[in-house]
């Protein structure tokens, strides 16, 4: 029997890992360009890496840990395991403030050359005037909030019986 605790962190995981698939395109523990004999460029590595483990794993795990002690339940039922399930649905909205910091406005001549900026855009889909800050950072909020919202409703459902 899963108790929500136990799903929460195995749907988590499952989530950030496929984040952590997604924002490969952005190289942000490209850890060659550490010792590049460019300024420009070893400066451009060591702040994606820096951004990166505060976007990719700090702050997941710092919400990982708030949700799972806090919000999660030791016990076990249809709602519990559901409220688990939509609560780790908040670890995709790291990969959206990240690129607002990252790639939005004038931010990406800190972390990118031109010509690889341009690349991520392109392998990214994105085009024109949706490249915004707040087109990237807001949906990025309401991933983390939304959800937490949602499982803490879910938590006061009754399970009617119903075990895992």
């Amino acid at each position: 029997m899963l108790s929500g605790k136990d799903a929460f962190l195995f749907f988590f995981g499952i989530f950030w890992a496929t984040v952590i698939s997604v924002v490969a395109r952005y190289r942000l523990f490209g850890t060659n360009l550490l010792f590049s004999k460019h300024k420009k460029r070893k400066c451009h590595g060591w702040r994606r890496l820096l951004l990166g483990l505060l976007f990719m794993n700090l702050a997941p795990i710092a919400l990982m840990c708030f949700l799972y002690l806090y919000v999660m339940s030791e016990t076990s039922g249809v709602w519990q395991i559901l409220s688990a399930a939509v609560a780790s649905f908040s670890a995709f909205g790291f990969h959206r403030i990240l690129h607002a910091f990252m790639l939005t406005g004038d931010r990406w001549k800190a972390f990118y050359i031109k010509r690889e900026y341009k690349k991520v855009l392109e392998e990214h889909g994105i085009e024109g005037d949706s490249n915004t800050f707040m087109a990237h950072f807001v949906p990025g909020v309401f991933y983390i909030l939304l959800p937490m919202a949602i499982c803490s409703l879910l938590a006061l459902m009754p399970d009617f019986g119903i075990v895992f």
